[in-house]
This record gives structure tokens, sequence and C-alpha cells, in this order.
């Protein structure tokens, strides 16, 4: 269902706010599919979007929901080397990580 609006909203030229970004985000973090969030937040970093915590954040959660922790030491390092200051979210899941497997 996520993959149908997400991919109606592209078809249909609807220019989604970074808010409706982070809503699809969270979907797909809680089915988990983080490939999907990946992909998007390549997609709007490509796009010359300012990112911000929240969009890595929630990538980083997918990841993690996952199990999959090397993508989230990953994308915590991309979110670094693009200046981008974790909040309280980021060091939550990267404490959760740290003590599942990280």
């Amino acid at each position: 269902m996520v993959n149908k609006v997400y991919h109606d909203m592209r078809a249909r030229h609807i220019q989604p706010t970074l808010v409706t970004y982070a809503t699809i985000m969270l979907a797909y973090a809680f089915i988990p599919d983080p490939e999907a969030c990946s992909r998007i937040l390549n997609e709007l970093k490509a796009g010359g979007v300012e990112l911000n915590a929240v969009i890595y954040t929630i990538t980083m959660r997918a990841w993690a929901k996952a199990g999959r922790w090397e993508n989230v030491k990953k994308t915590y390092e991309m979110m670094k080397e693009n200046n981008i200051q974790p909040n309280k979210s980021t060091m939550e899941v990267l404490r959760w990580s740290r003590e599942n497997g990280f």
C-alpha cells in the first residue's frame, strides 16, 4: 500500500513536502523495508533537498528493525558527513542498535 501511494504521487507529479516523505518513510520503516527508506533518502539528497536528522533517523530505525546493524552505522556516518546533528531519537536508535548487535 505504501508503495502504491508513493508511486501514485510521483505519477501525478505531486510534489511532496519533507513531512510527506518522512511519513512515507515511517511506513516503510514499520514494515520494515529499509531499502525503500534508503532509496527515498538518496532521491531527496540527489534532488538537492535539505535533509534533517528526522529523515536519517527514520532510515536508521528501518535498518535497525531489519537487524542490519552495519547499515545503521553507515547511515549515521552519512548523516555526520553531511553535517546533520543527531537528535535525541537518533541517539536512541544508536543505543538500541548497540544493545542488539551493532
